[in-house]
């Protein structure tokens, strides 16, 4: 029972986010906009984001993992990838991070040690307040 209620508060979570995504990627402009950025890349887990594709309509430069050309035998090797792409995150001017990731926490750890930059996605100015209130949005 407890893990169908987690399962579906999981599901409904994300529609919620999805549905919330053109104001989440307006957040991210913005905020890069005010940095004068105009190259972002971005790394998410495997599933698709909407976010993602709204940023690449209204961003001038949006990369994903589409952008790094691995030898062949790393291409489905999701811990060789992570590596690339938290190189990628950790050399960055300015780090966009989850706060619910581990891996957003390591890069952040990281940049940190090495006074750059980094902030999290819920604490961006403008960021939707009904989308911090989320459960997957959010530390508990």
């Amino acid at each position: 029972m407890y893990e169908k209620h987690c399962k579906d508060t999981i599901k409904e979570s994300l529609r919620r986010l999805s549905e919330l995504s053109v104001d989440i990627a307006a957040a991210i402009k913005n905020n890069l906009k005010e940095k004068h950025i105009n190259n972002l890349y971005i790394a998410t887990p495997e599933y698709k984001h909407e976010m993602v594709t709204i940023l690449k309509k209204t961003l001038p430069q949006v990369k994903t993992e589409n952008y790094i050309n691995l030898p062949a035998k790393y291409k489905g090797d999701n811990y060789v990838w992570s590596l690339v792409e938290q190189e990628i995150a950790q050399r960055a001017n300015y780090f966009i991070g989850s706060s619910t990731s581990r891996w957003s926490f390591f890069v952040t750890f990281f940049r940190s040690s090495h006074n750059k930059s980094s902030i999290r996605l819920c604490n961006l100015p403008s960021f939707p307040m009904e989308a911090k209130e989320l459960p997957i949005m959010s530390v508990r």
